[in-house]
């Protein structure tokens, strides 16, 4: 996904959806809920070589919110134009007694945005000497909290903010919103794809998402239907050295195997069944940092 620009004060930002909950912003933990879409997946038989995703489908988040009055929001220090072309995402916090929500809060975050030195540092002068003070990490997000559920947001904080003196979140008056669902699709989307892999190079379906930073990659999936029942799914699923026709069900779509070809690597399939719209769980290994597991959920 990319990144934004600079915060430039008293600009109206584009901002884009805060990647893995928590990740990026470590002294406060949250989740976003995502949703993945329906759809049909065809008929007839195909052919697949490696690389070749069978199917593939996108992601919305479960619930957002848009501002319905334009306003200037300050939080901080830091100030931004709010208005109803500013998607907000809702939130749940790992650490509510850090704001002391009640069970009816709702927390909306806007997506990540970069701040500029000049907003992100503030110098302070003690006993003649100057040092620079962070207030902010590099890329923050503003958060707004309803606090009954009324419909209004009535404090707001900086997800992001170094200093324990803007971590608070701090009253805004009563700035009204509206609820949307599964309005929002998410620049993201997994799939299932046909691939060479482990040490033997063997022949196999993988779960694969670009929700990190809009890169493909191996991801482990599990997704709750709408009659609540959750399943899992291995995240690489051999198909050679099997008995043909071979069936592999991802949640209510199911991908037949009609037959392997080894001269030419492909496989011959077919696509069965529908995309339930759905909730997602997603983890992926951040390639940069292997030792870090991301979840989207």
């Amino acid at each position: 996904m990319p990144r934004c620009g600079h915060l430039a004060l008293g600009t109206v930002l584009a901002l884009v959806p805060l990647q893995a909950a928590g990740a990026r912003q470590p002294w406060l933990e949250f989740t976003h809920l995502y949703m993945m879409d329906s759809g049909d997946l065809g008929e007839g038989e195909r052919v697949a070589k490696p690389g070749d995703r069978l199917f593939t489908t996108g992601l919305r988040f479960e619930t957002t919110a848009r501002i319905l009055a334009p306003t200037v929001l300050r939080v901080h220090g830091l100030s931004m134009p709010v208005g109803d072309r500013l998607l907000l995402i809702q939130a749940f916090l790992d650490r509510r007694d850090y704001y002391a929500l009640s069970d009816a809060a709702l927390v909306f975050c806007s997506g990540s945005f970069a701040l500029s030195p000049q907003d992100r540092f503030a110098e302070e002068t003690v006993g003649g000497r100057t040092r620079r003070i962070e207030r902010f990490e590099s890329e923050v997000a503003f958060c707004l909290i309803d606090d009954d559920a009324s419909g209004n947001f009535d404090r707001a904080f900086v997800n992001g903010a170094s200093a324990d003196n803007h971590r608070g979140a701090l009253p805004i008056g009563a700035i009204a919103y509206s609820l949307e669902k599964l309005a929002a699709p998410v620049e993201a989307q997994v799939a299932v794809e046909f691939v060479h892999g482990g040490t033997l190079n063997t022949p196999m379906l993988e779960v694969t998402t670009n929700i990190l930073d809009g890169e493909w990659m191996s991801g482990e999936l599990q997704f709750w239907q709408s009659n609540g029942n959750s399943d899992d799914f291995d995240t690489r699923r051999r198909v050679s050295d099997r008995t043909y026709p071979y069936s592999l069900r991802y949640q209510n779509a199911v991908v037949t195997i009609l037959g392997f070809d080894e001269s030419s690597s492909t496989i011959r399939y077919r696509l069965d069944g529908e995309i339930e719209q759905s909730r997602i769980r997603i983890g992926v290994t951040d390639p940069n940092n292997p030792n870090l597991y991301l979840l989207f959920e």
